[in-house]
């Protein structure tokens, strides 16, 4: 694309997201500093429309970008600086603060991140958290309560205990119990938590065949466990009234559209899933999010990950939504929460 045409959709594009307004020849000549005539731009704005980046909505209004616009616009913002230049210093400080607040398992630091971004934009922010469930064991610590209840703690991976009570009428003791614990942890050690099932622990009641009923009662508190995580979210989202506010958002089927998938979050935490492991921040844009629903709206997203753990933070807005603002900025909250992740392990709490 010339240099010229080029200048003028990304001052369409820029004027358009500041305006929410369709964008004519005569503004860009008038408030702009391109130094060309008002017959110029058009003639460029309607090469422009031509080739798809514009669109025209009505005959006597200016334009307005397209998917395809948006793209252009976004793939020319700065790369650069974007992991230092999102936040200003007081910013930077506000994030590190509010993080050090929760400690370092990521499950709280991106329950918080959404509480920060939340503070810093106009638009709703969507995280998605390590799914604590599918993380691998650590290790297992079975404690007698009393007579016939047993307190069961799982630690995995993402340094989360998951907890229950499983009822035991027979004779046991905590040497027992230990050397149950012991087993567990050697021999299932990194697998995930929930892939723990009624035949893997057969396979350990045979070098425990006196222990086999307390077994079979523990897979059956592990697979109760794997029935709550199918009906558990993964998905935190924040300000969703936030959108509501914004032009777009007037036109209720469109407002529908978006709550419902809001609120009906597995096909989002699908779509968040598949940038776990991507290394740079990543803008949907319009249709490039594959959901009819979201055809309005873009999802700029980053993912977070320790050694063991990942999750992804997403800022959904609409297609006119303030890139070069909330691309450095989702990408360097992004970049600052793993290196605080990176610094700060976990630790094991509440375990005998």
């Amino acid at each position: 694309m010339e240099d010229r045409k080029k200048a003028i959709l990304e001052e369409a594009v820029r004027r358009y997201i500041d305006t929410a307004e369709p964008v004519g020849s005569k503004l860009l000549a008038e408030h702009s500093s391109l130094n060309v005539s008002s017959a110029t731009i058009r003639n460029e704005l309607n090469e422009l429309e031509r080739d798809g980046y514009l669109v025209q909505p009505h005959t006597s209004s200016g334009r307005v970008p397209t998917d395809q616009g948006y793209r252009f616009y976004v793939d020319q913002l700065p790369v650069t600086d974007r992991r230092t230049s999102g936040l200003t210093t007081a910013q930077q400080q506000l994030v590190l603060a509010r993080l050090q607040s929760v400690g370092g398992h990521i499950q709280d630091v991106l329950f918080q991140v959404t509480e920060i971004l939340n503070s810093l934009i106009d638009y709703t922010t969507i995280v998605l958290t390590p799914d604590i469930y599918q993380e691998t064991l650590k290790f297992a610590q079975l404690i007698l309560v009393d007579m016939d209840r047993i307190l069961v703690v799982l630690l995995n991976s993402a340094g989360v205990n998951s907890e229950f009570l499983v009822h035991f009428e027979g004779k046991i003791d905590q040497e027992d119990l230990n050397k149950i614990s012991r087993l567990i942890s050697e021999k299932l050690e990194g697998k995930p938590v929930t892939s723990i099932t009624e035949a893997t622990l057969e396979e350990l009641a045979r070098d425990l065949p006196r222990l086999t009923e307390l077994l079979s009662a523990l897979a059956k508190g592990i697979r109760a466990l794997r029935e709550q995580h199918a009906q558990s979210s993964r998905l935190v989202t924040k300000g969703m009234g936030k959108l509501l506010k914004l032009p777009e958002f007037r036109n209720i089927e469109l407002t529908q559209r978006v709550v419902a998938t809001l609120e009906e979050n597995k096909v989002l935490a699908e779509l968040l899933a598949q940038h776990l492991n991507t290394h740079s921040c990543q803008v949907m844009i319009g249709h490039e999010t594959q959901m009819d629903a979201l055809q309005d709206c873009s999802l700029v997203v980053a993912s977070v990950s320790t050694d063991e753990s990942q999750g992804v933070i997403g800022v959904l807005g609409p297609r006119r939504m303030a890139y070069s603002q909330i691309v450095p900025m989702v990408e360097q909250i992004s970049a600052m929460v793993g290196d605080y992740l990176s610094k700060n392990t976990f630790q094991k709490e509440g375990l005998l």
